[in-house]
């Protein structure tokens, strides 16, 4: 799996795309799975998180939705199955998308204009 998202992110990045990877949702784990599973889950995000810190090419973390993140364990964003993100989860995840999007639009912004008065 972490092959599978590097390789698309390599792939959108030589095609000019800015790129946020988010780790693989793990909240309910403990409470769903084998431990084996849960700790291949844990496993892959670590590596992604390894991934995204080390990459030369640009590939950027997007937030960290994965079972560590403290911001999202709390129940209120998540249906009552405890696994799926409910509008507020997706609330949270678009904004902090856009805090972290902003700096690349704006860099966006400035190639196009500084293009247009040259």
């Amino acid at each position: 799996t972490v092959q599978n998202i590097v390789s698309v992110a390599i792939a959108l990045r030589n095609m000019g795309k800015d790129v946020f990877v988010c780790p693989v949702p793990t909240r309910a784990d403990l409470e769903l799975l084998p431990e084996n599973l849960v700790e291949d889950n844990m496993r892959r995000n670590e590596i992604l998180e390894t991934y995204l810190r080390d990459n030369k090419m640009g590939i950027k973390a997007g937030p960290w939705i994965d079972g560590r993140s403290f911001e999202f364990k709390h129940e209120s964003f998540y249906y009552k199955d405890g696994v799926h993100f409910n509008k507020k989860g997706y609330d949270k995840i678009a904004k902090d998308f856009a805090d972290m999007v902003v700096n690349c639009l704006v860099k966006k912004e400035f190639e196009t204009v500084k293009d247009l008065l040259t």
